[in-house]
């Protein structure tokens, strides 16, 4: 017989701060970086009708009355802001 067919499974519910650093990958990559160094987002294109994406998303925002991030501003929500010594952001 197997142990595990005779043992009840327990639980434990809770939570733990694991720290982890991710690869975006080649695509996220390219987008980061051309955020940071050119201050400028890329933006895909619908394929059927050329729409910039970016575009799209500028518009949806003010639609609901919300201001669209500044290049900067994007910067820090991305996580692309480099510590410079005296900023941590």
């Amino acid at each position: 017989m197997d142990w595990r067919n005779e043992t009840e499974a327990l639980t434990l519910k809770g939570q733990i701060k694991i720290p982890y650093t991710w690869s975006v990958g080649e695509t996220g990559s390219r987008f980061l970086v051309a955020l940071r160094d050119e201050q400028k987002i890329l933006a895909n294109r619908c394929p059927q009708c050329g729409y910039e994406l970016v575009a799209w998303a500028v518009r949806e925002a003010e639609v609901m009355g919300r201001e669209p991030a500044t290049p900067d501003e994007a910067r820090v929500i991305l996580g692309t802001v480099i510590n410079c010594g005296f900023l941590c952001v």
